[in-house]
């Protein structure tokens, strides 16, 4: 079966991995393929557990406001957004790389299926750098000005504190 090509230009935007309409892009990407690659265990794996880093990033994401709220200047254990996007980007890229070492697809071929899972597993990458900088900078800026933009950081990223639904991202229930 020939391998369909995969359009992953919207990985190479200034955009991150946690941006809502990064991560839509990526499961419409992987919702749309067919063929015996797909039906592969690794492949399922792979889906299942890019879902539940999703999943369980909704989840710490949600906190923020309340976090926010309670924030005592000088607090170096809270959370600031970037935590969560790093550890999101960590378990994507674990999964990547997973994914990589086990499938007998393995092709760099531009469009492939295994060279749109090593996209992202490098936009992963490079993303828990940047995500623990946004943290840094987001709490250095609470530290010093006492204006917590951890909420303002996410709502950019396209999420909606009011409805942060997995099936929005997902496109399913």
């Amino acid at each position: 079966m020939c391998d369909t090509y995969i359009d992953s230009q919207f990985l190479e935007t200034g955009k991150y991995l946690w941006e809502k309409s990064v991560l839509n892009q990526v499961f419409k990407i992987l919702k749309d393929q067919k063929g015996s690659k797909t039906s592969e265990r690794y492949f399922l794996e792979l889906k299942m557990e890019f879902t539940n880093a999703v999943r369980t990033f909704l989840e710490q994401i949600s906190e923020l406001p309340l976090i926010s709220k309670c924030r005592v200047k000088g607090d170096d254990t809270s959370k600031f957004g970037g935590s969560e996007c790093a550890a999101l980007a960590k378990k994507i890229r674990a999964s990547c790389e997973k994914y990589m070492k086990e499938t007998e697809y393995k092709s760099d071929k531009e469009g492939s299926l295994f060279s749109f899972i090593s996209l992202i597993r490098n936009k992963a990458k490079e993303g828990e750098l940047i995500a623990a900088g946004i943290e840094k900078s987001l709490r250095n800026n609470y530290k010093e000005s006492g204006k917590d933009d951890s909420i303002l950081y996410i709502q950019k990223c396209g999420y909606d504190f009011n409805n942060l639904n997995f099936k929005d991202i997902m496109g399913v229930d």
